[in-house]
């Protein structure tokens, strides 16, 4: 599962306490507006998978003449990939999840023949895979989601095509039969909204269309509104608690569900017909890549209902992987025609004035504790990670330290699989430019959106002035003990960023 960043809830609120000063910057990447040829696998690889951890892609398994074992990770900073240990069993259709830091790779198929029941999980420090606990059905082509530390597993194919469903406690390894689905599912999708799992088309029939939502708390399956067009090796995202579907084989529709009201509408249709290929969300805006013998690319924006061409990959791609890391869109091996790709070209999205993001700014060597409430003890609740661990890394329980210049992006993921990041941007001298803020009545301190100069027109607002007030340059000034947010906006009333400010008495 690609990690999605989502709509947090206020218990995955990050507060900032610091442990020294520190301030917030603004800062754009630029666009560059034509995929780049990276540093190619050591193996040729499709059907297999792709997993982010600390800034870092692990391609596992798949297959290219044979199945394979192998596992290798792609480090951006210095473009290289390392071979890693093998897993015990070749894979390759098969799923993987990430727990706790922890690649968990899930059945699969060995052959064309069936399925395997077979799974097993990487430590990354320990460079090792352990067996566990085998699902009690072999399932290849089906999908997993994670939900409270749980890895769901929804149907997919061994000899016969499946409905039904199972999940997965590594907190004692054990699997548990649950409710199946009303119907048979292959090539579907699935996706978490509010804790529930929604499962979207494939199936095994001329018809699926069908939609149906897990809940977990009651282990029942509720059949849906169904989508207006069959699909099957399509794709679907989440944005604004609404699914969108798009693709299948030889088709470009496109259409978006809303939970609230039970109804899909149509939008407007891809440029592109597309199977087998991938997406991507960043800045609210859906990416589409590739599929089957196509190298073509292309964005969707949900302001305006339009799709954009891009810039093409500089090979066309079936059977591949895609991953983001630091605003880069990852094209990752796959297949192109008859033959498996080792390949890998990578794509930088613009960020725009609207949603481009605030950053903490420190020192080398200084430390900042981040908090996902009031009470301390519960960051050790949620998974941290960094981005760039040579720049910035980050502790279990939330605690940050600036190790070189540079960026990294700080990134909590809840058990239900909401995450919630922050970026840092370390330097060698802050000292006039501290933020942010955990600060005691009647102390002051500065934000500001460029580079110190306050030449970038801004409005800035607090949404509590009786805790902590702002000039138009960006001056804090504490007032009352108490929490407020303070959000910056240009001369188009964009949302810039916005940063909570602590005060103490």
């Amino acid at each position: 599962m690609k990690i999605k960043i989502t709509k947090i809830g206020v218990s995955l609120l990050l507060f900032l306490t610091l442990l020294l000063p520190n301030t917030i910057v603004m800062a754009a990447e630029n666009e560059e507006t034509n995929w780049i040829n990276m540093s190619s696998m050591s193996t040729p690889r499709q059907d297999f998978q792709t997993e982010v951890i600390d800034g870092k892609i692990y391609a596992i398994g798949g297959r290219n003449t044979s199945t394979l074992s192998s596992v290798e990770v792609y480090n951006p900073v210095n473009n290289t990939w390392t071979t890693l240990a093998s897993m015990s069993n070749p894979r390759y259709g098969f799923n993987t999840e990430v727990i706790n830091g922890k690649i968990y790779a899930i059945g699969g198929q060995i052959d064309v023949s069936t399925g395997i029941t077979s799974v097993e999980v990487y430590d990354p420090p320990n460079d090792s895979w352990t067996t566990l606990a085998s699902m009690s059905t072999p399932r290849r082509a089906c999908r997993t989601e994670v939900i409270g530390g749980k890895i769901y597993v929804v149907g997919g194919q061994d000899i016969t095509y499946l409905s039904s469903v199972e999940v997965y406690d590594p907190a004692n390894n054990t699997w548990t039969t649950l409710a199946s689905m009303s119907k048979p599912r292959i090539y579907h999708e699935l996706e978490v909204i509010d804790g529930k799992i929604y499962v979207i088309g494939g199936g095994i029939d001329s018809t699926p269309c069908t939609v149906e939502v897990y809940d977990l708390s009651s282990n029942i399956w509720t059949t849906l509104a169904p989508m207006h067009s069959f699909r099957s090796y399509f794709q679907t995202e989440v944005i604004n608690g609404e699914i969108y579907a798009m693709g299948s084989t030889t088709f470009k529709g496109f259409e978006v569900y809303d939970p609230t009201n039970n109804t899909w509408k149509i939008l407007q249709k891809m440029l592109d017909d597309r199977r087998d290929f991938q997406t991507e969300v960043i800045n609210d805006k859906i990416y589409a890549i590739g599929g089957d013998s196509r190298s073509t690319v292309e964005v969707y924006d949900l302001t305006n209902n339009t799709w954009s061409a891009l810039a093409s990959m500089s090979a066309p791609r079936g059977n591949f992987q895609t991953e983001v890391v630091n605003g880069k869109i990852y094209a990752i091996g796959g297949r192109s025609g008859s033959s498996s790709l080792s390949s890998m070209e990578a794509y930088t999205v613009a960020s725009s004035p609207s949603t481009t993001k605030l950053k903490v700014v420190l020192e080398v060597n200084e430390k900042l504790q981040l908090s996902i409430g009031n009470n301390l003890n519960n960051n050790t609740s949620v998974t941290w990670t960094s981005s760039n661990t040579s720049i910035a890394s980050v502790n279990e329980n939330g605690v940050v330290t600036a190790l070189a210049t540079g960026n990294a992006i700080i990134t909590i993921s809840d058990e239900n699989g909401d995450t919630e990041s922050i970026n840092i941007l370390v330097v060698e001298n802050a000292d006039t430019y501290r933020l942010a803020m955990d600060l005691q009545t009647g102390n002051t301190s500065r934000l500001t959106v460029d580079d110190y100069t306050n030449t970038t027109p801004v409005t800035w607002t607090t949404s509590d002035s009786s805790v902590a007030t702002i000039t138009n340059a960006g001056r804090v000034t504490a007032v009352n003990a108490g929490l407020t947010l303070i959000t910056a906006t240009d001369v188009d009333k964009n949302q810039i960023g916005q940063a909570y400010v602590r005060v103490r008495a």
